[in-house]
């Protein structure tokens, strides 16, 4: 779903590297998450297109391609805004994820991040991680050739940052409702 997505995304952006581009509106589409791709890439931000949109999940959607040279691009898919229950919806994705009962497993499961809001998880099928702060529930992914798995996982982990607002102590036991 978010591989597509960024698919259509790269071929609707277009545009050179150099071109400055104005950040485009929406809850998703924000200074900081562009600032925190530009500082991993050592790019300026206003080099970066953002692209708001809806995702197939009805949430709001924003995509930041990043030009690296003349044919290289990067595309960071950021999907998601408030949630109710959003850290149990993330377990939940994270349980269904999970189970397999026949044979060995065809997929891998998911694999927890740790220090990033109050539960992360990177699915390795999809391509995407998925992190909550208790009021948020972000769902970010990246498009990027020729980066190995741990460099495009550290740029993922570095935008998605920017959207939680992680509480610590009985605020953070108040959002989680309970759930471990």
């Amino acid at each position: 779903m978010l591989a597509a997505a960024a698919a259509l995304a790269v071929a609707g952006c277009g545009g050179s590297g150099a071109k400055l581009y104005p950040l485009a509106r929406g809850p998703v589409c924000t200074a900081q998450a562009r600032a925190a791709l530009a500082r991993f890439l050592r790019i300026r931000p206003g080099t970066i297109a953002t692209a708001a949109s809806t995702g197939n999940d009805g949430m709001p959607q924003c995509s930041f391609t990043a030009r690296r040279g003349s044919r290289h691009a990067v595309v960071v898919l950021a999907n998601g805004g408030k949630v109710p229950s959003a850290y149990f919806v993330l377990e939940r994705t994270i349980e269904e994820a999970s189970q397999y009962w026949a044979g060995p497993r065809p997929e891998p499961a998911p694999v927890a991040v740790d220090n990033l809001g109050l539960g992360a998880s990177w699915f390795p099928q999809e391509q995407w991680l998925q992190a909550t702060d208790g009021r948020e529930l972000i769902t970010t992914s990246v498009t990027w050739h020729g980066a190995g798995h741990s460099r495009r996982l550290a740029l993922i982990e570095a935008v998605t940052r920017t959207y939680l607002h992680t509480p610590h102590g009985k605020a953070a036991q108040a959002l989680a409702q309970g759930y471990p």
